[in-house]
């Protein structure tokens, strides 16, 4: 019986990661409406940040994290270095990962220190779904407008983020 069951599992395992869903862009929330989706999210300290919380007439990036992930820990450490070229630039780190770990990585990477961070804690996992964020980290990138200029799943550089927000 342990056999079948073993058998079984194999088969749904495998046929999971032997298909490949292929997305119409045209049904992905962020490439239909370009606009800074109105957004709610529990910082640090427990306290709610929403998006009319955002500065205005500054271009926004959305940077959708997880604490244990070595390319968003490495983004962070990098731009924390060269936060100064972002001066007309706002950051919201964002993460479908328990406050707690949310709060280490605040706390890791000092992000007190830079006012123009926020980080929080996506409780009603809104942005995985409205960027359909397959890869973490996904990073969005807004103008001063509040619309979209372009969107990456995975890495991209901090050279990459600055030229597209010129």
């Amino acid at each position: 019986m342990k056999w079948l069951y073993s058998l079984a599992f194999l088969f749904i395992f495998n046929a999971s990661f032997g298909q490949s869903v292929s997305v119409d862009s045209s049904q992905v929330p962020y490439l239909q409406d370009k606009k800074l989706p109105f957004f709610k999210m529990m910082q640090t300290d427990s306290s709610l940040f929403f998006k009319s919380d955002l500065k205005k007439k500054r271009a926004t990036v959305i940077v959708y994290f997880s604490p244990d992930c070595e390319h968003c820990q490495k983004f962070t450490e990098l731009l924390t270095k060269r936060i100064a070229e972002f001066k007309k630039t706002q950051f919201v780190f964002v993460s479908p990962f328990p406050l707690s770990k949310v709060k280490e990585f605040y706390d890791n990477y000092h992000v007190k220190d830079y006012p123009g961070i926020k980080m929080g804690f996506d409780q009603l996992y809104f942005f995985g779904t409205y960027f359909h964020a397959r890869f973490i980290p996904f990073i969005a990138a807004y103008d001063k407008k509040g619309t979209l200029i372009r969107g990456w799943e995975g890495e991209v550089t901090i050279d990459t983020l600055l030229e597209t927000l010129k």
